[in-house]
């Protein structure tokens, strides 16, 4: 018999050793299971907050370029205009001037208002400049009430170099505004990596 009982001891130890594998190794996969779970979370929040940077960092872009090209088309109507009245200005060039700047006028205002939206900085960064060109179309649309064509014409003649300077300083002006904000974003992203 005591060979027996030392049998059935043997077998009931191993089967409660083999139950405490069993049930340890459950446990095991299970909080396994539970990390890989939490772990698949934060990589899908992290995947979501990127992309939500990565998306910000192309509006804000896109908003800056739209801000870039309405001033160019603008600054190109200014420049046509105080060179031809270098030139041979005729009076229906002021005209064509009011009419192309209302267009103009309306793409800046817009692209400043998404700029403004997107990226509070490049908006600040640009909003001098954006108020030079203002400030020269003011004085332009003040020269139309002048009765005095000569001095309209040498006028605008005079405020050629500044207009022809302002188109110069855009596309500079535009590349440190996109690359202080490239420096930003990187940061901005390397904070959410």
């Amino acid at each position: 018999m005591e060979l027996r009982d030392t049998l059935i001891n043997t077998m009931l130890d191993k089967l409660l050793i083999g139950s405490v594998l069993v049930f340890m190794s459950y446990k095991l996969n299970s909080t396994i299971d539970k990390f890989r779970l939490l772990q698949a979370k934060q990589l899908e929040g992290w995947k979501s907050d990127l992309s939500a940077k990565a998306d910000e960092g192309r509006r804000a872009r896109a908003a800056i370029d739209d801000l870039g090209k309405a001033l160019a088309s603008a600054l190109d109507s200014i420049t046509k205009l105080t060179w031809e009245a270098s030139q041979d200005l005729k009076p229906q060039a002021l005209s064509n001037y009011e009419d192309e700047m209302r267009k103009h006028l309306a793409s800046i205002v817009s692209a400043r208002v998404s700029l403004a939206v997107a990226d509070v900085v490049s908006y600040q960064d640009l909003d001098a400049f954006v108020n030079n060109v203002f400030d020269l179309d003011i004085e332009i649309s003040k020269l139309k009430k002048d009765a005095d064509w000569n001095l309209v014409t040498r006028t605008l003649a005079n405020l050629h170099p500044r207009a022809r300077g302002f188109e110069e300083a855009l596309p500079n002006k535009i590349f440190e505004i996109v690359d202080f904000f490239n420096k930003r974003h990187a940061h901005a992203m390397a904070a959410v990596a």
